[in-house]
């Protein structure tokens, strides 16, 4: 018995107390926060031009909701999604849990249009010298033009046509071609002056020396005494070209009362022959009493 007991206090030297140590209690962990993620963002292309398509593309990790501002709205975690956008815009895609929110923007650049403007090709008048009461055509022909106008007095045309008028005073026509990137303009005078002379006759022959002569009568178609005339012709060739010019201003072109007639005669000097000449043309210069100076431009056929 003894042996016993010495043996059991052996151990307990050994091994320490033979007592039971208690043991501590272990606490429970928190769960930890899992937020949500953002793993792609993008735009494709990031540049486009103006009014062209652009796709956005994205993935995200334990969202429960996901925006993307401006224009597109709710999307879901992962996805894409087209747009046509006329205009640069940052996108934000914002992706969400009970823990918080994350977010990531893209650019998409647009490059402006290129603006068309509208274009003038010609605006012509058949005539830009008249007298009171005649008529003149105003030609035209524009291109890109979503309105063109004429003003004063036409109005709104076509893109190209052509307008007879009867005018009884200087006027400045202005043609607008307009369109939504801008506006062109040109413009035109035609000069009309008082009713003056007329030329009643005239005959073409040749002179001794063998010139091409013009003999005529002119009658005053004004309501004042002319005290000043000069008359220039002008003969063109088969080319449109002023081959020669001829003046007359004889003694009795001077001082003539209205509705009083006097005669002319106008040389071409640089001319052999009537068949050299394919059109005639006049001006006459002349001032009245007041010294205001007139001028009148008229064609002739030659028969």
């Amino acid at each position: 018995m003894k042996r016993i007991i010495v043996f059991l206090v052996v151990l307990c030297a050994l091994f320490g107390s033979c007592k039971e140590t208690p043991t501590t209690p272990t606490t429970p962990k928190t769960p930890e926060k899992v937020y949500p993620k953002i793993d792609t963002f993008t735009a494709s292309p990031a540049t486009i031009a103006y009014n062209s398509v652009v796709t956005l593309a994205w993935t995200t990790r334990d969202t429960t909701h996901a925006v993307i501002t401006p224009i597109v709205g709710d999307v879901d975690p992962t996805g894409n999604k087209q747009l046509t956008l006329t205009e640069t815009t940052t996108f934000t895609l914002t992706a969400e849990n009970a823990e918080g929110a994350v977010t990531k923007t893209v650019l998409v650049t647009v490059t402006p249009p290129t603006k068309i403007l509208p274009k003038i090709d010609s605006f012509t008048a058949s005539s830009t010298s008249l007298t009171t009461g005649e008529s003149v055509t105003l030609s035209w022909a524009t291109r890109d033009a979503t309105r063109i106008v004429i003003s004063p007095i036409i109005g709104d045309v076509a893109a190209s046509g052509t307008k007879q008028l009867r005018l009884t005073e200087t006027t400045t026509f202005t043609l607008t071609a307009i369109n939504n990137d801008g506006s062109a303009a040109k413009t035109i005078t035609v000069t009309v002056y008082e009713a003056a002379f007329i030329l009643v006759s005239y005959t073409k022959g040749m002179t001794s020396y063998g010139c091409p002569v013009i003999n005529g009568i002119v009658r005053n178609g004004t309501n004042r005494t002319v005290n000043y005339v000069m008359i220039t012709w002008s003969a063109y060739n088969s080319n449109n070209t002023i081959i020669d010019t001829a003046n007359g201003f004889p003694a009795d072109l001077n001082n003539i009362p209205p509705g009083v007639s006097a005669v002319f005669d106008a040389i071409f000097f640089k001319l052999t022959s009537w068949s050299q000449i394919s059109k005639l043309t006049w001006t006459m210069d002349w001032s009245n009493a007041t010294g205001q100076r007139m001028r009148q431009v008229r064609e002739l056929k030659i028969r």
